[in-house]
């Protein structure tokens, strides 16, 4: 048999070169990834407050996991407050390295005319190396009751760099790409992927939220005397839902509490699916003062993405009790 057959007939030079591929397309994916990096905002915070409508001071402290970009944030508060005058300062602090410092101090903030307000404060910015946020709000006048809070990366003032940031996102060579017959690497390629991994693993989404204002008057802790041994005292539930995840997923945990008992005291997550082996993660409470404590766990889900969550504490009588004033957690993508 012949090894060439006139037939097949030859390739030409010009057909042995790769052909060229236009740049435009990369160049609108790294517009995107740009994008992705100022617009992409899931809040570190979003929790209802439990309080009862007083007047007067009050102090929550909300675990948080911000960004390692030190980004500007938005702290949003919501509530209501009883018809008349109301004068109002607010102060905002991060705890870093085992100390607090103000981010905003005594900024004058209205609380609205009507009796319902939605009150929003810049951060700019909040340490990448935060674990808590501290809200102190002197106020005068009427009475007042916090709902509810968030806080999430405010996109007005985020804008995407061209470095590389601490977070591992990387911008584009915009002026390469730009230019005519501009090269088209893999490292083009590859940091599209990792950029956008970068950002969704960087910026942490809050799925389980409870707060409620530090003070040993508050209203969900533990009975001092308590008749059920050691079974914990429920004071909460809800449902957590995760569209895009189904069977499980891995979150972390964070809470801030404190407890005046015999011996170490927790603050229980339980997380129940139909069918699947519940997950429980317990956050000691601080002995004798307030104190953060972290878990991180994996929890079920049903195959549409939900678990039912309850959260409970120790109260195993003796006079002493325990006071949980936050437990929030987290998924990362």
């Amino acid at each position: 048999m012949a090894l060439y057959s006139a037939a097949w007939g030859l390739i030409t030079q010009a057909d042995a070169v790769p052909r060229p591929l236009a740049s435009e397309p990369l160049a609108t994916a790294y517009a995107m990834l740009a994008n992705l990096y100022e617009q992409h905002t899931p809040p570190i915070v979003n929790t209802p407050i439990a309080e009862v409508s007083g007047a007067g001071a009050r102090e929550v402290v909300l675990p948080c996991s911000p960004s390692a970009d030190d980004l500007d944030y938005v702290f949003r508060l919501v509530g209501n407050k009883a018809s008349g005058a109301l004068s109002v300062t607010v102060t905002i602090s991060e705890y870093v390295s085992g100390s607090w410092s103000a981010i905003v101090s005594s900024a004058s903030t209205a609380l609205g005319a009507g009796t319902d307000f939605d009150v929003q404060i810049a951060l700019s910015p909040v340490d990448g190396a935060g674990r808590a946020l501290k809200l102190e709000i002197d106020a005068a006048g009427a009475n007042y009751q916090m709902q509810a809070c968030a806080v999430y990366p405010d996109s007005a003032n985020i804008t995407a760099p061209s470095g590389t940031t601490a977070a591992g996102y990387v911008g584009a060579a915009d002026g390469l790409l730009g230019s005519a017959n501009s090269p088209i690497t893999v490292e083009h390629l590859n940091r599209l992927a990792e950029s956008s991994r970068a950002v969704y693993r960087d910026r942490k989404q809050c799925v389980v939220g409870f707060a409620q204002p530090v003070g040993r008057t508050s209203r969900l802790i533990s009975a001092s005397s308590w008749s059920y041994g050691a079974v914990p005292q429920m004071i909460g539930t809800s449902r957590l839902y995760i569209p895009t995840t189904a069977g499980e997923a891995d979150i972390a945990l964070a809470s801030y509490g404190e407890e005046t008992s015999t011996g170490t005291r927790y603050a229980r997550v339980r997380f129940e699916a139909p069918g699947k082996e519940p997950v429980e993660v317990e956050l000691q409470m601080g002995a004798g003062s307030p104190a953060l404590d972290t878990a991180t766990t994996t929890i079920p889900l049903t195959p549409t993405g939900y678990c039912d969550v309850k959260i409970a504490i120790d109260a195993q009588g003796g006079g002493g009790r325990v006071y949980p004033y936050a437990v929030i957690g987290w998924w990362t993508p």
